[in-house]
């Protein structure tokens, strides 16, 4: 396989694993008893005793391949002597991501609500949670290379990122409470910010 045959499966790659990810949790949590998209987070979906948990499972260390893949499609892509070093850590950010939030979250589920925490359930979190901070990073680092319409994209797509990031951790606090609602909200923005680069990859995979 050639480097733009590369680039483009990469791009399309990406694209179905961030549409995708809405999706399916969509259909399977219309399916699931007492699920709520406002409160519930993703990973309640997959949690070790939901009857999805091995779709779940399945699907979160697939998608985390897919994010790992657009990753590296992204690094050879946007490769420039001059800015090397930030083309290399957006690549390693996305692929941390990937692995964190997908790859490790799938072999290790989440635990139901109100279940005592177990092993399993603790690295869940603390990888989905590195996953999450490397994300967070992405539109800082890339602003930094930026110009005109991409620099404004990347700053609004920081400043939301940190607002849902943070109402996401607080969540817990009774006051505030959706955690799903903000998992989604995060999510729809990054994933937003990393389509408008993997549509440029789509189009025009030579051009890197």
């Amino acid at each position: 396989m050639s480097v733009e045959s590369f680039i483009l499966s990469s791009a399309i790659i990406g694209f179905l694993a961030f549409l995708g990810d809405f999706i399916i949790t969509f259909i399977f949590g219309y399916l699931k008893e007492d699920y709520s998209f406002i409160e519930d987070t993703m990973s309640e979906l997959g949690n070790r005793k939901s009857k999805f948990k091995t779709i779940f499972r399945m699907w979160w260390i697939v998608w985390g391949i897919c994010i790992i893949t657009f990753g590296i499609g992204f690094g050879f892509y946007y490769y420039n002597p001059l800015y090397e070093g930030i083309i290399l850590a957006t690549a390693i950010l996305i692929s941390v991501f990937g692995f964190g939030a997908g790859i490790v979250a799938g072999i290790f589920p989440e635990d139901s609500k109100g279940e005592k925490e177990s092993i399993s359930g603790k690295i869940h979190g603390i990888f989905a949670g590195i996953g999450f901070l490397t994300l967070l990073v992405v539109p800082s680092i890339l602003g930094s290379i930026s110009d005109n319409i991409f620099l404004a994209v990347s700053v609004i797509a920081q400043i939301l990122g940190v607002i849902f990031f943070a109402l996401f951790m607080l969540s817990k606090n009774p006051k505030i409470s959706k955690s799903g609602l903000w998992q989604r909200l995060f999510l729809l923005v990054y994933y937003g910010y990393l389509t408008i680069y993997a549509f440029f990859m789509f189009i025009n995979p030579d051009m890197g």
